[in-house]
């Protein structure tokens, strides 16, 4: 009986010992980890299908823990979302001001278009969070459009100093454009449209935004 005691204290002890000596993971870690496990549930079950309870159990920490880093799902998709942001900036590389403007434009809305087709198709989830989030506003959102909008203005901006447009405000000229250009980079207009129309849709909306800007058109 006292073997059976004497080996139990021991393991009892082992356990502890174990736990104490495990390296503690920084908060940053920690929300990385959450961050790499809710983007593969999404993939795998979809965005409606999985719960901070069901992300907490495949990390094997309390839920409680999540929410420590995360307040809700709509928090989640907001941060890789804008992880996915930061990914997308670092490998997008646009014609600089020795090509003309219509052709830096055009580039620019061609490369975001595939981005966000290949987003989708990656994956499947984002058109169930689009349509559950279309109507918050999310951090996400903002920085994105500030991104967007500051590459069209640049490009924009260019063309007022070569004279090739005629427009007084790069940053309003460039807002204006990416409201027009949502027919062919908003991801529930595009997800089931054909690629061929795309790009010609693409073509012909970067030549009126190209022209109003050069002439002045009437918006």
């Amino acid at each position: 009986m006292t073997k059976v005691a004497d080996s139990n204290s021991k393991k009892i002890s082992e356990a502890v010992v174990k736990k104490a000596t495990r390296p503690r993971r920084s908060g940053e870690e920690t929300r990385r980890d959450i961050l790499a496990m809710t983007d593969r549930l999404f993939r795998e079950r979809g965005f409606s299908a999985v719960a901070i309870a069901d992300i907490a159990a495949a990390l094997g920490m309390s839920p409680a823990n999540v929410f420590k880093h995360f307040h809700s799902k709509i928090a989640l998709v907001d941060a890789i979302m804008l992880q996915r942001i930061g990914v997308f900036k670092e490998k997008m590389h646009l014609l600089d001001d020795t090509h003309t403007p219509h052709d830096r434009m055009l580039t620019l809305v061609r490369t975001l278009m595939q981005n966000h087709r290949n987003d989708l198709t990656d994956n499947p989830y984002m058109i169930d969070v689009f349509l559950q989030t279309s109507k918050r506003e999310l951090s996400c959102g903002a920085h994105y459009h500030q991104v967007l909008t500051q590459q069209f203005a640049t490009i924009i901006g260019d063309g007022i100093k070569q004279g090739v447009y005629r427009a007084a405000d790069p940053i309003k000229e460039a807002g204006l454009a990416l409201t027009v250009l949502s027919c062919v980079l908003h991801p529930l207009l595009i997800s089931r449209e054909d690629v061929g129309i795309l790009a010609t849709r693409c073509e012909d909306v970067v030549m009126l935004i190209d022209r109003s800007l050069k002439y002045a058109l009437e918006k």
